[in-house]
């Protein structure tokens, strides 16, 4: 249950800011590949965020392999959607 709450908060700010982008660029026309790529990495930080409740792990070092979980998410789409 925790698990399905931190996805779709995930999704919910992600797609939050994915909209805030789009009223901010001229032309708001985007691809299913970059709405479903929005959804991809906005879940996968959501339920990346699992990592800070391990107690065993520092603040500091569970902020490290947050990111680089993210990093290679996000390099990962980049590369499939040719963002790169």
């Amino acid at each position: 249950m925790q698990l399905k709450n931190r996805l779709f908060s995930g999704l919910g700010t992600g797609a939050f800011i994915f909209m805030m982008v789009l009223l901010s660029r001229k032309n708001i026309i985007s691809s299913e590949a970059e709405i479903i790529s929005v959804f991809i990495i906005s879940a996968c930080a959501g339920i990346f965020t699992i990592i800070f409740d391990i107690e065993k792990l520092n603040y500091l070092f569970a902020l490290v392999i947050h990111f680089i979980m993210m990093f290679l998410v996000v390099f990962s789409i980049s590369l499939y959607n040719k963002w790169v």
